[in-house]
Parts: C-alpha cells; sequence; structure tokens
C-alpha cells in the first residue's frame, strides 16, 4: 500500500493502443500522483494505425507482435500475470466486460492483494449493438466484481447503471482526442489552402466523412441520401469526400458507379498526422453510424471548428451534439432527414462559423489533460476508500490463475 504521500501505481490494459489512447495515457502519466503501466494485449489490429515508435516517458508494454486472433490466451494471460507480479499496481484497469485473457490474472491479482482497485473503462451504450438477456446477465456478474469504473460519457454511465454499477462508483471521464493538435494543425491547413492555387485536388465545398468503411458505419445510406442531395443541389450542390478504408470499400466504390452518384470521392485510408488537411478543407463533418459507442472523429471535428451532422445512433451525441448549436442529429435509418440536412447546411441560412466556433469551444471540456485528471482524483477517492476497510496486507500473487 502506497504512503499518503507518495504516486498510485496504476497498471492499465488496453487491447491494442492507438492514437487516441496514447494522448490518454500520455496525459495520465504526466499525473505526479500516478505511475502509470500501460500494457495491450498487441500491437496489431485492424484499424491500420501508424504505430509511434517513441513514447517518451510513458511505459507502453506490448504482450505480443501477433494479432490478438493469432496469440493463444494462455500466452496472454501468462504474460499478462508475469507484468503484474513484477509492477506489483495498487490499481488495475480492464477495458471491457469479457476479455478472459486480461480479467482472469488481473482479478487473480486483485484476489492476492485485497487493497488492490479493480477499475472497468467502459464506452458501451444501451444503443450501440444489440442487446440479448443472457449476455447482459453475464455482463452483469462482471461488473459486479468490479470496485468502479471509469465511463465515456453520460450515455455510457447510463448503461453501466443497468449494469448494476453504483453511481458513486462511476466517474465520466469524458471520451478524447489530442484537441490541440487538430486545432492548431487546422488552422494551419487553412491559412495554407489560402495561400494556394486550388493545388489540393480537393472540391471547394465538401462534406466529410472520416472512419473505417463496414457496415456500421452506414455509408451506404450516406451515399443514398447524397445522391438525392445531389439531384436536389444540382451546380450548388456541394461534394462527399470519404477518407478510410475497410471491407466495404471496393462495393462502396461500385454502388457509387452503378448508380452514378456524382460528387463522391474516395480519398483512401490517412493516419492521424494527414487528417487535419481534410478537416481544414471541410465545410461540415456528418457521421451516420448505426452501431457507434462514441464516434472520436466528431471531438476531431469539433476540435477542427467544423460543424457536426451525427447519427442519433452515436454514443458521443449526447455530450457533444447541440442542436443548432454546433451542429445536428438524426436517425441514421431516415434517409429523408439527412438529406434535409445536408441542404439545409449547404444553405446560405446556416453560419458554419458560428456552428464550428461553438464546437471548438464546447470540446475544450474533453480534453486528454482533463481526462486524466478526473480519472486520478477517481482512483485515488475510491482507493483511499478501499483501504479504510482492508485490514490484511498484499499475499503473494499466485501464478496459477494464468
Amino acid at each position: 500500500m502506497p504512503a499518503s504521500n507518495s504516486a498510485l501505481k496504476v497498471l492499465w490494459h488496453w487491447h491494442t493502443m492507438g492514437p487516441y489512447h496514447l494522448a490518454r495515457m500520455k496525459a495520465l502519466s504526466q499525473r505526479r500522483e500516478i505511475e502509470l503501466t500501460v500494457v495491450e494485449s498487441s500491437c496489431v489490429d485492424d484499424h491500420k494505425w501508424k504505430r509511434v515508435e517513441s513514447h517518451d516517458d510513458l511505459r507502453v508494454v506490448s504482450l505480443t507482435s501477433k494479432s490478438n486472433g493469432a496469440a493463444t490466451s494462455a500466452n496472454l494471460r501468462a504474460a499478462l500475470a508475469g507484468i503484474l507480479d513484477s509492477r506489483r499496481p495498487d490499481v488495475v484497469v480492464a477495458t471491457g466486460y469479457a476479455e478472459a485473457h486480461s480479467l482472469i490474472p488481473l482479478f487473480a491479482y486483485r484476489y492476492s492483494n485485497p487493497s488492490t482497485l479493480a477499475i472497468l473503462w467502459s464506452e458501451s451504450t444501451l444503443v450501440d449493438h444489440p442487446r440479448k438477456w443472457f449476455k447482459e446477465t453475464l455482463k452483469t456478474l462482471s461488473v459486479s466484481a468490479f470496485d468502479g469504473a471509469l465511463v465515456a460519457g453520460a450515455q455510457h454511465a447510463l448503461y453501466l447503471r443497468r449494469l448494476g454499477m453504483r453511481a458513486a462508483d462511476m466517474q465520466i471521464v469524458g471520451n478524447c482526442v489530442d484537441n490541440e493538435f487538430f486545432s492548431v494543425r487546422a488552422e494551419e491547413e487553412r491559412q495554407r489552402a489560402r495561400t494556394s492555387l486550388n493545388s489540393d485536388s480537393l472540391p471547394d465545398s465538401f462534406f466529410l466523412y472520416v472512419g473505417r468503411m463496414i457496415r456500421a458505419k452506414n455509408l451506404y445510406r450516406l451515399i443514398k441520401a447524397y445522391g438525392v442531395y445531389r439531384e436536389q443541389g444540382g451546380s450548388t450542390a456541394w461534394d462527399l469526400v470519404l477518407v478510410g478504408s475497410g471491407p466495404e470499400e471496393m462495393s462502396l466504390r461500385r454502388h457509387v458507379n452503378k448508380c452514378s452518384v456524382k460528387g463522391v470521392w474516395f480519398a483512401g485510408l490517412r493516419q492521424i498526422d494527414e487528417l487535419p488537411f481534410y478537416y481544414a478543407r471541410a465545410k461540415c463533418f456528418v457521421l451516420p453510424s448505426i452501431s457507434e459507442p462514441w464516434g472520436l472523429v466528431i471531438n476531431e471535428a469539433m476540435a477542427s471548428k467544423l460543424p457536426v451532422l451525427v447519427s442519433n445512433r452515436c454514443g458521443c451525441v449526447a455530450d457533444l451534439v447541440r442542436e443548432g448549436v454546433n451542429g445536428f442529429v438524426f436517425d441514421p435509418l431516415d434517409t429523408r432527414s439527412l438529406v434535409e440536412l445536408l441542404i439545409k447546411v449547404s444553405s446560405s441560412r446556416i453560419s458554419l462559423e458560428r456552428l464550428g466556433a461553438n464546437g471548438q469551444k464546447m470540446i475544450a471540456n474533453y480534453s486528454p489533460s482533463l481526462f486524466a485528471e478526473r480519472a486520478s482524483k477517481h482512483f485515488k477517492r475510491l482507493y483511499d476508500r478501499k483501504t479504510l476497510f482492508t485490514q490484511s496486507g498484499p499475499r503473494t500473487f499466485s501464478r496459477g490463475f494464468a
């Protein structure tokens, strides 16, 4: 158990560290009251993120260089158990409810060290996936084993309450990206665009989508709505730029050609440092997902001073979108409502500059530094509360659980 004036040793487990996780974990590692170790199951995933080789002072341990599907659960459990035994954290943070290769060693370590906190990180909502009663029952049992939770936003807290977590044991930390990176780089790109002679190979006015091209993103309906909008708008219609890749990309390209939808651009996969180029030149951002636990691209767009059109299935809506203030919300299954919004936003009736400026101000409350501050305070509060009721000291961690 750490002395009252020493840092809490925190081990945070992620499936794979991406650029969003890196920004948050760097901020948490800079808190003087926290000594952080970050563990990822694998350094390989299906997002095709470019890995950052240098993490500065952030301690990141990869359990395997294979994909999660290729690595055996037994090997992952043993590797994580060894790290826990070596680091001896006061707080362990698990991502998700049902990853046996991480939950088994994390809970085994907590059992052997009764003063240790087991914290759940959750960014799930009631509507981001179809819910089945037997899986929800299993989740309820899993949630009951945790001492507390950090959640992304308001809807995520409501869902966790439904699963049995007490409100007093949860903290909304705010899902976040590196706001400063996007705001500064987007402004630099806008300045560059003003001085260039249309050498960017992009249309003058366009709606922007950024993300994976998978069924949950609802891109077929977006293209359908855009086609209707394009027919009605004629020569004054904005274009649609799709940034990203995925298993549906080729079929989407064929669909656009088959239906002769003009004005749709496929920009391909872009890494995070390339995205401000697109955010700076777009007029409005669209996220049409039918399943989206949060939607961090909305954070990016808002930080980049873009108005946003967001599906009501996205977990971030309750926290980030104010109707008519920084954007608009729509039903992703109602193509007509999206067409009307595309028409509305691209007309002179809407001040895009005002919506974008409002969004940039609002997203300031969702930053890595505030994420780290809220998480750290929650850890300290729950740890102090637990140690008051813990009578026995740490016991030896048994590798038999691995």
